[in-house]
């Protein structure tokens, strides 16, 4: 997936459960790793997030965030 964002170090893009806490992650891909970043999607169906986060703070704050629905 491409990603826009800062590119600070430690910023991450990652996926977590809709309304999962500050620092929270599934699977994840640094942004300096490149553009574009790799995900693999939750097999399980629900409401998620698709978050841009920062190592920069501790808990690692959302910089932007996009929900998305997995469905069977």
């Amino acid at each position: 997936m491409n990603w826009t964002g800062p590119n600070n170090p430690g910023d991450y893009v990652t996926i977590v459960p809709r309304g999962a806490p500050v620092g929270a992650y599934l699977d994840y891909f640094y942004t300096r790793d490149g553009n574009p970043g790799a995900l693999t999607l939750p097999a399980q169906p629900g409401e998620y997030e698709l978050r841009y986060s920062t190592e920069s703070a501790s808990p690692n704050p959302t910089l932007h965030s996009l929900p998305f629905t997995v469905t069977p």
